[in-house]
């Protein structure tokens, strides 16, 4: 059954990770074109990574019938009958490297499918070589396998994380399948907000957290279950944390999918506070055009109270009488609301003369 979920992902991941502990490790050395690997239960195959540079690694592994075909830049290796002997009740694994420097097991439920058919099954490095596999996948150098496999089976979230996990040897061998996992949030739905607080949980007792708000290249201690991000945009990715285990395997990295925009300004109103408006103007007639400068959109409403039931405003700013106005008078005050797209809220007091 393919996986539907990240979450379903990570399960599976840390649920094959517990099973490759109780299998017989095997190095598989890197000759140059084609080699077979006649794939025996009770194994755990893993790459000789001292083969290759995996900072510099490409890498793409495709199901081929019932074969898994490892692709290298010079190399290709071929696990004959894997997704037959091995995936159907994990008797035996294939296990690849991941930029993290941990593992990623191959499992026959979590794929995308070529234009040929042919499903991947994983991959990183720089994303030609998925790209020239198939038009059909739309990949750019900052997507990971998950980022696609995800986009592909319809993962939808106001604020997507996604886990990159990264087994290790050492991960507990007495963790629940059905423990939850980390997960980090905003506090308002959606990628951009006025609320800079990352609330994390689902974490593991015992474990500790770092968070990065640079794409991993630098990580702080976290405390407690949230922090606070600086006004900004956060590209995909830039947001990470990490969790870490007592004995100081890394356990996860989740990171965020989509931008996140932190803004904290309130829109600065620009347009006049008076306006004068002829006797019997019509009342389908604009009399004022509310204006403000944000980074972001900015909508208009009307606040309650003063002659707001004279008036209707525009989400543009465009301000009418409701009914044509016969007779001279200047006492007219209506206070509208300019609300950029992160929930900042900017009043401006508008006195009308007739």
């Amino acid at each position: 059954m393919q996986v539907k979920t990240q979450k379903q992902v990570i399960a599976l991941q840390n649920k094959v990770q517990k099973v490759a502990d109780q299998l017989n490790e095997e190095i598989i050395a890197i000759t140059k074109g084609i080699q077979h690997i006649q794939t025996q239960t009770g194994v755990a195959y893993q790459l000789n990574t001292k083969d290759f540079d995996t900072k510099k690694l490409n890498l793409i592994a495709k199901k081929v019938g019932d074969d898994l075909e490892v692709t290298l830049e010079e190399n290709v290796v071929i696990f004959d009958n894997y997704f037959n002997v091995c995936t159907t009740d994990l008797s035996c694994l294939v296990s690849l490297p991941t930029k993290d420097g941990g593992l990623y097991h191959i499992v026959a439920d979590a794929f995308f499918t070529l234009e040929d058919g042919t499903q991947v099954v994983y991959f990183y490095g720089e994303q030609s070589i998925v790209s020239t596999e198939s038009s059909a996948v739309s990949t750019d150098n900052k997507q990971s396998f998950f980022d696609v496999v995800t986009s592909n089976i319809g993962i939808v979230a106001a604020v997507a994380v996604v886990a990159v996990v990264v087994a290790t040897s050492g991960s507990d061998k007495n963790n629940n399948d059905d423990e939850v996992l980390p997960t980090f949030t905003l506090a308002d739905t959606g990628g951009t907000t006025n609320n800079a607080t990352i609330t994390v949980s689902g974490l593991k007792e015992g474990a500790t957290w770092q968070y990065s708000i640079d794409g991993g290249a630098s990580f702080t201690d976290g405390t407690g279950s949230s922090f606070v991000l600086n006004e900004g945009t956060y590209a995909e990715n830039v947001i990470q944390i990490k969790q870490t285990d007592t004995a100081g395997n890394i356990l996860i990295i989740i990171k965020n999918t989509s931008p996140v925009v932190v803004d904290t300004t309130n829109p600065l109103f620009t347009s006049a506070t008076t306006v004068d408006v002829k006797t019997n103007t019509e009342a389908s007639e604009t009399i004022y055009e509310a204006t403000a400068i944000d980074n972001n959109a900015v909508t208009y409403t009307l606040e309650d109270g003063n002659q707001k039931d004279k008036f209707t405003i525009s989400k543009e700013g465009e301000l009418r009488y409701k009914q044509k106005q016969a007779t001279a008078h200047n006492d007219d005050k209506v206070t509208i609301i300019a609300t950029d797209a992160a929930g900042n809220e900017t009043r401006q007091l508008v006195t009308v003369s007739v």
